[in-house]
């Protein structure tokens, strides 16, 4: 005879026991509160099967009567049914408050995690924050692409002597650091009135006074 593999998950023990007796468990729509002592009842029957072992079926019962789906159906009243579907039992009052106490208790748990997926789903939409754009350094120098003017040489500051000093004569006036254009409109003694190309008037020396 050909050994059958054996049974340990909840979900594959549970459709066992909902095809061995289907007026009892199942797997699909409302479930129905099973008699107490319904466990001694599935080690008797089930004694001569080698695919369930009495603590895996302990598990599993534990795990179906666990479910919102059973827990759901244990109402005050409501007749309890055997392995064969006979009812038998009614539902005690403080068996539906236990009941229920424990239906809150999971129902409060599957909603905190559907929220924290949210949030977490939630985070991952998020955008990250946009990094600041550095511009790329070029290796290269740019070059200009207008060829720079040779620089002119200072034309050298020659003083005029007082002899050629006339008035209308344009010459450079030195101020600062480098003479600048001016016309004389005056000769006086030691100095003259100059128009500079600003159209200012100044009295200047005589010794600041260079050719144009």
């Amino acid at each position: 005879m050909e050994q059958q593999n054996k049974l340990t998950e909840n979900r594959e023990i549970i459709a066992f026991l909902a095809e061995q007796f289907p007026a009892c468990f199942s797997i699909t729509g409302d479930a129905k509160p099973l008699k107490i002592g319904i466990f001694q009842d599935l080690i008797g029957r089930l004694e001569s099967d080698e695919r369930i072992s009495n603590t895996r079926l302990r598990q599993a019962i534990r795990h179906y009567t666990s479910s919102i789906r059973y827990l759901s159906s244990v109402k005050e009243d409501s007749l309890r049914v055997d392995l064969e579907g006979e009812t038998g039992d009614k539902v005690s009052a403080e068996h539906e408050q236990h009941a229920a106490e424990r239906l809150a208790e999971i129902q409060a748990k599957v909603a905190e995690r559907k929220k924290q997926r949210a949030e977490q789903a939630k985070a991952k939409r998020k955008p990250a924050p946009k990094k600041a754009r550095v511009p790329a350094r070029s290796s290269e120098k740019k070059v200009d692409s207008k060829p720079k003017k040779p620089a002119q040489p200072a034309k050298p500051a020659t003083p005029v002597s007082e002899s050629e000093l006339k008035e209308g004569l344009a010459v450079r006036i030195v101020v600062g650091s480098s003479p600048v254009a001016a016309t004389i409109t005056e000769v006086l003694k030691g100095s003259v009135r100059v128009t500079l190309q600003s159209g200012m008037n100044i009295e200047v020396a005589t010794n600041k006074v260079v050719q144009a």
